[in-house]
């Protein structure tokens, strides 16, 4: 999913298996899923649970991670602006 000037906000259920790439060249990347990321902040190697728990940003804003060990791909791209990946709640 892409958009030049637009943020990107997409829910996902919790319990879902991705491989997530992540790219905002002018914005913020923020999420409240437990990623386990791989490479990130400016392209240093990191695997960290829980280190884009609320807010990751960085100098490059680009994040790849996994999300329950991975499996499906998942990539968002926001150009002038912010990439939001929520966890899906379902209302009762």
């Amino acid at each position: 999913l892409k958009s030049c000037h637009n943020f990107v906000d997409v829910s996902v259920p919790a319990n879902s298996q991705l491989d997530v790439l992540l790219k905002s060249s002018h914005g913020e990347i923020m999420t409240d899923l437990d990623l386990d990321i791989q490479q990130g902040n400016g392209g240093q190697n990191k695997r960290k649970k829980n280190s884009c728990q609320s807010s990751c940003s960085s100098s490059k804003n680009s994040i790849v991670a996994n999300l329950n060990g991975g499996g499906s791909k998942l990539k968002l791209n926001s150009s002038h602006n912010n990439i939001y990946l929520r966890e899906y709640k379902m209302d009762n």
